[in-house]
């Protein structure tokens, strides 16, 4: 009896010591720290009817000093962006807070009907401060992930009637910072043994949610412009709505844990 006793007792002090050296191994299987660096590139597309106006109906209303109600970027009010971002992961934590610098150039092109060396471009540069809620751990290989961030925002729109010097053309350009907010949810996959990841996502960002502001446009020359984006609605014309600037994008890229 002593013998089986004592044989049954190995073999379960075996098994105990196989177990928990295996969810050791497992759970360091992938070398990762609190904090990580991503750097990913978005395909974006525009869903707002205010970001697929015509560049007719755009300088129309430059020549004749009144709002335009859309901006000009007609059926492809899409471009590619940039983006880096720095994630602090909470210990024994699904939480994470993340800062992202994200940037992009919306181009409505050349060959405009009263200036065919003309271009309407509308830059913005974010910065996010937002948290991440992650299923699972991040050492296992596949993880999904959710995001919600406050955003700052600077918009940049610029249209220059000659193509060939763009500092000696005439230009009217605009800058504002606007306010927004951005979701994402997507897929990560952490290499094994390896300090890396890469991840997929689906981001929808409004970019001036808060801070959208009207000016009365001026007229000088052969155009009107003003020293604002316009997004505002205008006091002055009930038919007017505020213009929405936003984005959907696609993002993938690559993640470093240290």
């Amino acid at each position: 009896m002593k013998r089986y006793f004592l044989l049954f007792g190995s073999l379960n002090f075996l098994i105990f010591f196989i177990s928990e050296v295996r969810g050791q191994i497992v759970e360091e299987d992938i070398p990762h720290g609190e904090w990580s660096v991503a750097i990913l590139s978005g395909f974006e597309y525009s869903p707002s009817s205010a970001m697929q106006g015509t560049i007719q109906d755009y300088q129309n209303a430059l020549r004749t000093g009144t709002t335009a109600t859309q901006f000009p970027f007609g059926t492809r009010p899409y471009t590619v962006g940039f983006e880096a971002q720095v994630e602090y992961r909470y210990a024994k934590s699904p939480l994470s807070l993340y800062f992202t610098g994200y940037g992009s150039s919306y181009n409505a092109g050349y060959g405009f009907r009263f200036s065919p060396g003309g271009r309407y471009t509308m830059t913005i540069a974010s910065g996010t401060i937002g948290l991440e809620y992650t299923f699972g751990q991040i050492y296992q290989h596949w993880n999904f992930f959710g995001r919600f961030g406050l955003s700052s925002n600077i918009i940049a729109s610029s249209y220059r009637t000659g193509g060939a010097n763009r500092f000696s053309d005439t230009s009217i350009n605009a800058t504002g910072q606007r306010f927004g907010i951005e979701i994402e949810a997507g897929e990560r996959y952490n290499f094994p043994r390896l300090p890396f990841g890469i991840e997929a996502s689906i981001n929808y960002a409004n970019v001036n949610l808060i801070g959208k502001t009207y000016t009365k446009p001026l007229i000088f020359g052969n155009f009107g412009g003003n020293q604002e984006i316009n997004d505002g609605k205008n006091p002055s014309d009930a038919s007017d709505n505020a213009r929405v600037i936003d984005y959907f994008s696609l993002r993938l890229g690559a993640r470093f844990y240290f």
